[in-house]
């Protein structure tokens, strides 16, 4: 095996990605993505001490999470002191405080060196630690090694950093006393109440009351998301699951005309995106395309230039799942030859204002952590169209609670919000006076008349923006048959979505108010191991059937309301509902 030296690993992620350098650890005729993995294994060696209390790097943070088993056998058990050798060489030269290093420190690593030399703090009586549920060991062991009191405040449902070597202090620290802070004086009682009904629907979340402040906010009757009015004092923020969601968001609103009166910037500066990253993906795509030389396209990130292709990058990028790398290049495929115009303009228009006076902010879930808008409005890529069933509910409906607790006065909804209504009973609706409604008001779904009935109340579907996207549910009265979804059996039960399938469930609040009985069927059910929801011997049922005009009536007449809303928004025009989501 050829001998490590320091340059070998030298770029802003501490490793290279040429194959004729990755022959460091690996040797013969394998396939350069294990090549890849291995120098990977050294990034996150370091970061992971970095981020822990130790004082030594050792094998304990050599990990393999993201190895095969047949990688680890591969990998592992050969070289995992070839690599933890080279991991204490690069923190080593990290910490040289030369201009001639060849590895600078990073903002986590100075920290760390901190926490080393074993601070003491003077001249406190207490220490207060802000946003507790995210904090490094390294972090944590410098301050509970302080002598003097220490107070821990945080809110361990929107620790989102766990993968990132952060950990929750409000539960690994021993308290002496513990409280819940369950006013907010940041927004008002809608957004408590949605707030409160996302930690209903995250598993083993036990049941505390979110109450808001005596502030008018509302969802229902937030403004339209696509227009803006330059009069309005309404400062919005539009946050998205993903940096390239944002990204096309960002670079759409930044070419409508409608826009232009409106200040835009992003939180925590545009820089902190990297979006020079994807001008550096294109000219790596004009260098490969022989439309500009090396020398010319001048890339400036160190890893990107050691690739000769974009298939090259993306293979890095995929085998190391460097999810930021990916996003880039994701970036780069959406914007194409128009990348060069695209980075200017969000420079142009997105960094020379500051956020406490910009219209419009745009912002990750996890940069918006801390700050506070008007008006969130949330964007369609928290969960996929597969609803009800998703394997990473939980995280979804973090970031979704992190979200709707930045907005003081107006948020607009998304699926994650819909699905956490959905999981508290509320399916956006209200009770009105049967003698209230006109004569000739039909059914929003079966068209029928909703007065034919006898019964006092009648259910009302309250209209609402979903989404960035400014498409609105229209809402409107419904018929006691729609209302009360009576059971309509199918023949396959399944927990499971494939392509158009959802499970079907009942509102057994419904029949109790408006039939003044409760239905056997009708009971909510919640499954906490598939995350599957399901009412007695309701079924599975295709959204497009190929069944006849009547059938086909019967099967959307006893799909449910909300999942109604969230799949069609319109009886009468599926293509356009469709939209909605």
């Amino acid at each position: 095996m050829s001998q490590v030296t320091i340059s070998d690993v030298t770029s802003q992620d501490y490793a290279v990605a040429r194959s004729d350098l990755v022959d460091l650890v690996v040797t013969g005729q394998q396939r350069f993505h294990i090549r890849y993995k291995i120098l990977d294994l050294i990034r996150t060696t370091v970061n992971c001490f970095v981020s822990s209390s130790n004082e030594y790097i050792t094998l304990q943070h050599v990990r393999n999470d993201t190895l095969t088993r047949r990688e680890i056998e591969t990998v592992m058990d050969t070289h995992q002191y070839e690599i933890l050798s080279i991991a204490e060489s690069v923190w080593k030269e990290m910490n040289r405080c030369s201009v001639r290093q060849q590895i600078s420190m990073t903002q986590d690593g100075l920290v760390k060196a901190w926490q080393l030399t074993k601070p003491r703090i003077q001249g406190y009586d207490v220490l207060l630690v802000d946003g507790a549920e995210d904090i490094s060991d390294a972090v944590l062991d410098i301050i509970l090694n302080q002598h003097c009191a220490k107070v821990f405040v945080g809110d361990s449902y929107q620790q989102l950093g766990s993968s990132g070597g952060t950990v929750s202090a409000l539960d690994k620290v021993t308290h002496t006393h513990k409280f819940f802070l369950h006013q907010s004086f940041r927004f008002g009682p809608e957004v408590s109440y949605v707030a409160q009904c996302t930690l209903e629907a995250l598993h083993g979340v036990p049941h505390r009351t979110v109450v808001g402040a005596k502030i008018k906010d509302s969802f229902v009757h937030a403004p339209n998301p696509r227009l803006f009015d330059p009069s309005s004092k309404l400062k919005r923020a539009y946050i998205a699951k993903s940096n390239v969601e944002l990204y096309k968001i960002a670079t759409e609103m930044c070419e409508d005309t409608r826009y232009l009166a409106a200040s835009m910037t992003f939180a925590g500066g545009l820089s902190k995106y990297g979006y020079d990253d994807v001008m550096d993906i294109f000219n790596l795509y004009q260098i490969q395309e022989g439309l500009a030389t090396r020398e010319s396209a001048n890339i400036q990130n160190p890893l990107v230039a050691k690739f000769e292709t974009i298939a090259e990058l993306k293979e890095y990028a995929e085998s190391n799942d460097d999810d930021e790398l990916f996003s880039k290049i994701e970036m780069f495929n959406y914007s194409g030859s128009r990348t060069p115009y695209h980075v200017t303009l969000l420079t142009q228009r997105c960094s020379n204002t500051e956020a406490s006076v910009a219209d419009i902010t745009f912002s990750t879930v996890h940069m918006a952590k801390g700050l506070e808008w008007d008006w969130v409005i949330l964007t369609g890529d928290f969960i996929d169209n597969n609803l009800i069933l998703i394997t990473n509910i939980d995280e979804e409906l973090r970031l979704a609670y992190v979200s709707v607790t930045r907005a003081r006065k107006f948020f607009t909804i998304n699926k994650a919000v819909l699905y956490a209504l959905l999981f508290a009973h509320d399916e956006l609706d209200v009770l009105v006076a049967r003698k209230s409604v006109e004569e000739s008001v039909v059914c929003l779904w079966c068209r029928t008349l909703v007065t034919l009935a006898s019964s006092p109340l009648i259910i009302k579907a309250l209209s609402y923006y979903i989404c960035h996207s400014g498409n609105r549910f229209p809402g409107g009265y419904m018929c006691n048959g729609c209302a009360t979804n009576e059971i309509f059996e199918a023949a396959i039960r399944t927990h499971i979505l494939i392509d158009c399938e959802m499970e079907v469930f009942a509102r057994a609040s419904r029949l109790r108010l408006i039939t003044g009985k409760q239905h056997e069927s009708a009971s909510y059910n919640y499954n906490a191991t598939n995350r599957s929801l399901w009412t007695g011997t309701r079924t599975a049922l295709p959204l497009y059937s190929k069944k006849t005009n009547n059938e086909t009536s019967q099967t959307l007449h006893s799909i449910p309301v909300t999942t109604r809303k969230a799949i069609y928004g319109s009886r009468n025009d599926r293509a356009e509902a469709e939209r909605i989501i």
